[in-house]
């Protein structure tokens, strides 16, 4: 199955920077070489070729730099995934990579939206917050300091379904890319989920499949955890099951009561909401029957592990610039190609004539 991602014009400030590729081939051992060759044909010079397995199929991710001026449109991407030649079984997406417009649904805790709209204000979180949902007015002033339209549906003088339906044409009309559920404390409809499949994110505040549902930080107290945890995932029809994208613990002991597991966690379902939101944004995760295989960037997870440890009073310990040295080279090229990492003192140098 060929899915192109077609988007709206580019608008100022959404200009495609770096279009995107995700694939899950099945027995196909050269898919990646076919990506890389596909690309290569249609002019494109630049690429970063990505690849994992899963269930025995293979997932890549091949991302490369659009050119200020050229033909990278929808035209060029379908020329792009015909010379892929992916098989009935096999599913393939691209896109342009404008940034995306994100609708985010909250109830009353304002700590996940917050974190997000800074973010994004910020240029650190690539997508644009098109508008703010919520059952509640609490945290309208939130939004509008800002600058996001905020709209307040009122569940209790309304029924569901026609809540629901007023909202999807609220998104639909906003031209919304990704629905995120902020600590948005009401359950969608099937119906609603059928409509953005694969693109409704949920911040879950337990490390699922551990306390599904309500009231997760009491049912983990009266359990006597050693953990908690939080969990960002796809939304399905079944109540936090969707494939989860990403998770985050914390430790707790017997002196926590409920009301320090929910002030603990609320930084971990920052942080992890977050963290799946960029991860889905950057095209980098791709679901795969009920699990998700996440494209890692190294250097944004280095920082989100150093934030964390921040976060809870613990200094990332310096790593020596030297530990990726190995002897597998004799030891006499490793000094040619690195002389200043083998002082002539050094006691790992042989003795003229030996060898290692």
């Amino acid at each position: 199955m060929n899915l192109i991602y077609r988007g709206r014009a580019p608008e100022s400030g959404r200009r495609a920077r770096e279009g995107r590729l995700l694939a899950l081939f099945n027995a196909r051992p050269d898919a990646a070489t076919a990506v890389d060759v596909a690309l290569r044909r249609h002019g494109v010079e630049t690429i970063s070729i990505e690849r994992e397995w899963i269930d025995d199929m293979q997932a890549i991710r091949a991302a490369w730099p659009v050119a200020a001026q050229g033909p990278m449109n929808e035209t060029w991407l379908r020329r792009v995934l015909q010379s892929v030649d992916p098989g009935e079984r096999d599913v393939v997406r691209a896109s342009l990579g404008t940034t995306q417009r994100v609708a985010i649904f909250v109830s009353r805790r304002d700590h996940c939206i917050a974190d997000l709209m800074q973010r994004s204000r910020a240029g650190t979180l690539p997508c644009e917050i098109a508008l703010v949902v919520s059952n509640h007015e609490d945290c309208r002033s939130l939004a509008e300091l800002y600058g996001v339209p905020y709209h307040c549906f009122n569940l209790a003088r309304r029924s569901k379904e026609s809540v629901e339906a007023d909202q999807l044409a609220l998104v639909e009309s906003q031209q919304v890319d990704l629905i995120v559920l902020a600590r948005y404390m009401q359950i969608l409809s099937p119906a609603f989920v059928e409509r953005y499949p694969g693109r409704i994110i949920n911040i879950h505040h337990a490390l699922l499949p551990a306390f599904a549902g309500a009231n997760p930080y009491q049912r983990a107290l009266e359990r006597g955890v050693k953990f908690i945890g939080a969990t960002a995932h796809y939304v399905t029809a079944t109540l936090d099951a969707g494939p989860i994208i990403e998770q985050e613990v914390l430790r707790v002991s017997h002196r926590d009561d409920a009301e320090a597991l929910r002030r603990k966690g609320a930084d971990l379902e920052r942080m992890t909401l977050t963290r799946a939101v960029q991860l889905h944004v950057e095209d980098r995760v791709l679901p795969v029957n009920d699990r998700v295989v996440v494209f890692e960037d190294c250097a944004a997870r280095r920082e989100a592990i150093q934030e964390r440890q921040v976060a809870h009073g613990a200094m990332p310990a310096k790593i020596a610039a030297r530990h990726w040295l190995t002897v597998e080279w004799p030891l006499s090229e490793l000094e040619k190609s690195l002389p200043d990492a083998f002082p002539r003192s050094n006691p790992l140098r042989a003795p003229t004539g030996s060898s290692l």
